[in-house]
């Protein structure tokens, strides 16, 4: 209720119901219970459409049971101007006692950026620069106890199959998911493909009447957890990007440190997809999020066809036939 009342003043054109949108400040954790202020956020975010600010989407527990959820875009102001109390200090805490009494946007402490925005629907946003560094192998790979058990069950799910060949189909499906500019991705024969398990085109400026269209190749590691991405690994993918092109590497592990700082330092165009980002992303957004739901799942996309006709069972229910005193077992389809 709260969001649809920001985000209605938000798209309000009247000066004096946009004054009423509420100061939004944005919090992460840093550990125990304390928190790390990140900005002060306005609804809404530049560039995109008003009617994708504010969406309605379903959710899924753990259980399998759907829900009603909202997904809301905010942008995070740079506020380092200051106000007009006090110009280029950020924001006065002297501010937050003004909005406790009703004085969000007449209060002398209101940073100037934000006003601008209440006034005139203008954006000032904080821009952070990416920061281009080795990631380290903990930061590769999940940190959750369920979601580590998920990537092992991946991993030996491939290898268990056919030694990993059809992870290569897994990894395109992953990879057309993280970005949804990829338009067009396909496998290569599995053997004798010179390293290369993918080819497809990139999209730039999708909306646009003369797109641009990039070439790229993917390769794919169905390694265990243990087992990093080596150099070697990578020499065979950067050999195979020319001019205009570039590499994304695909693994259920994580990219070795070596390998990782040669990336950067030769400056080679390659998109690393490790088995936290796996893991992130058919946790969160194909909304698997228990082991077993992961190994049906896997089943019934990338089984084989007694996988696929097994997978229809449910789980089984077991009752007693109370006429012959005998146990029954039924398997029920979905």
């Amino acid at each position: 209720e709260i969001l649809r009342y920001i985000f209605e003043l938000a798209a309000s054109d009247d000066v004096n119901a946009r004054r009423k949108i509420p100061p939004v400040l944005v919090f992460s954790k840093a550990g125990g219970r304390d928190v790390k202020f990140l900005g002060l956020a306005v609804p809404g975010i530049k560039g995109k459409p008003m009617k994708d600010w504010l969406t309605a989407v379903w959710g899924c527990t753990v259980e399998g049971d759907r829900f009603q959820n909202y997904k809301a875009f905010f942008t995070i102001l740079n506020t380092s101007s200051g106000s007009a109390a006090e110009t280029g200090y950020g924001i006065n805490l002297a501010w937050l006692n003004d909005i406790e009494n009703g004085k969000a946007y007449d209060s002398e402490y209101a940073p100037i950026e934000w006003k601008k925005y209440i006034k005139q629907k203008r954006y000032t946003p904080l821009i952070a620069r990416q920061e281009r560094r080795v990631k380290n192998k903990e930061e590769q790979l999940p940190e959750i106890e369920e979601q580590r058990k998920m990537l092992e069950l991946l991993h030996d799910f491939f290898i268990e199959k056919d030694h990993g060949y059809s992870f290569e189909e897994f990894a395109t499906f992953v990879t057309e998911g993280l970005d949804n500019s990829i338009v067009q991705i396909d496998t290569t024969r599995p053997f004798k493909d010179g390293g290369i398990d993918a080819e497809g085109q990139y999209r730039i400026f999708k909306n646009a009447g003369n797109s641009i269209y990039v070439d790229f190749y993917m390769q794919a590691k169905c390694y265990k957890s243990t087992s990093p991405v080596t150099v070697k690994d990578m020499a065979r993918l950067i050999a195979r990007i020319k001019n205009r092109q570039f590499g994304i590497m695909v693994t259920t592990s994580y990219v070795a440190q070596q390998a990782y700082q040669e990336i950067l330092d030769d400056g080679h165009p390659i998109v690393i997809i490790n088995g936290k980002d796996i893991i992130d992303y058919i946790y969160n957004e194909c909304e698997i999020r228990t082991v077993v739901q992961l190994s049906e799942w896997l089943r019934n996309n990338y089984g084989t066809d007694e996988d696929k006709k097994n997978s229809m069972i449910c789980t089984n229910v077991e009752y007693r036939d109370f006429v012959s005193g005998e146990e029954l077992l039924v398997a029920e389809k979905r």
